[in-house]
């Protein structure tokens, strides 16, 4: 039986004649009309009433029509679902991810998580500043965000639509680079009759936002003066090991500069700031990959790879 057969049976169920059937499928008359009666010795009834001038379905051809119908439907679900599962081994996973984490955290994260999905995962992996990431998830350009979270500065992504779950801990201290003797060139509290020099993150940052809305840069009193601005922690952290200035930089980011002497640590406990690293995920169902990706991460921790879900890191 040819599957074109059915898709000229309902055409001509639709048009109630043999011309404007056989019209609508770019065949001749004689040539449709062949066709139909194929189909009716391969059901081995006639489905169609010939005996008027407007054709109508015999009692086989209408119980057999809604069947037609369902079969025409099972075959391009079918056949869309063919492509969704191509579409997804040749696209993978479509991940944005701010800078930081695209180049700190995401390879380490992927080597413990890669070998439990128990196959090669594609990524697509969109980077971004934060403001474009969340862009990103909302049209829908993007499965998946690594990001950074606060309490206080969460993702502007509507919480109806979007969920969160913790991968790690981090924290964001205040760094500069050392003096001759080893203190830090640029100090909190804030002593100084002049205002210190400050290293700031842009608006479109997602450090900058968990920095602006914890409350810190109140409580210093507005003494820091900003002589440069940028969505990126790595600039920001290698202008202050040059002297230029004072920077809050995550301590997974800065740990090697602190035991190396090139930064030092500034200030009490009161002027660093914890937060997590959380991958985000619309509500509604992704991609096969998507949820077996998220359903290995917020797996219960004992059943996770090393390194999948970690502890806060002491400040």
């Amino acid at each position: 039986m040819d599957l074109a057969w059915l898709e000229d049976f309902l055409a001509l169920v639709e048009c109630g004649s043999f011309s404007e059937a056989a019209e609508r499928r770019h065949l001749s008359q004689p040539a449709f009309s062949r066709r139909i009666r194929s189909l009716e010795e391969w059901a081995g009834v006639d489905l169609v009433d010939r005996s008027t001038h407007r054709i109508s379905l015999t009692a086989a051809g209408a119980a057999f029509q809604p069947l037609a119908e369902e079969a025409m439907r099972r075959l391009a679900d079918a056949r869309r679902r063919a492509q969704d599962v191509e579409r997804e081994k040749t696209s993978g996973i479509r991940l944005a991810c701010t800078h930081l984490l695209a180049s700190a955290y995401f390879p380490r994260w992927l080597t413990s998580v890669e070998p439990e999905l128990g196959r090669q995962v594609s990524f697509q992996l969109l980077v971004d500043n934060m403001v474009a990431c969340e862009r990103l998830m909302r049209s829908g350009e993007a499965q998946l965000l690594l990001c950074h979270h606060h309490p206080a500065a969460p993702a502007e992504l509507d919480a109806r639509a979007f969920i969160r779950l913790r991968l790690a801990g981090d924290c964001l201290l205040a760094v500069s680079a050392p003096d001759a003797n080893g203190r830090p060139l640029y100090n909190l509290p804030l002593e100084r009759r002049l205002a210190t020099p400050y290293l700031a993150y842009r608006e479109e940052s997602g450090l900058g936002r968990i920095l602006a809305r914890s409350g810190v840069l109140e409580r210093l009193g507005g003494r820091l003066d900003p002589v440069f601005h940028s969505h990126a922690a790595l600039t920001l952290v290698t202008l202050a090991r040059s002297g230029k200035g004072l920077a809050w930089a995550p301590l997974s980011l800065v740990r090697d500069d602190l035991e190396a002497e090139a930064l030092v640590k500034v200030g009490t406990a009161d002027v660093e700031i914890q937060f997590d690293v959380c991958l985000i995920r619309p509500v509604a169902r992704q991609s096969a990959t998507v949820e077996a990706l998220w359903s290995l991460v917020n797996a219960p921790i004992e059943a996770k790879p090393s390194g999948v879900r970690q502890q806060r890191p002491p400040c």
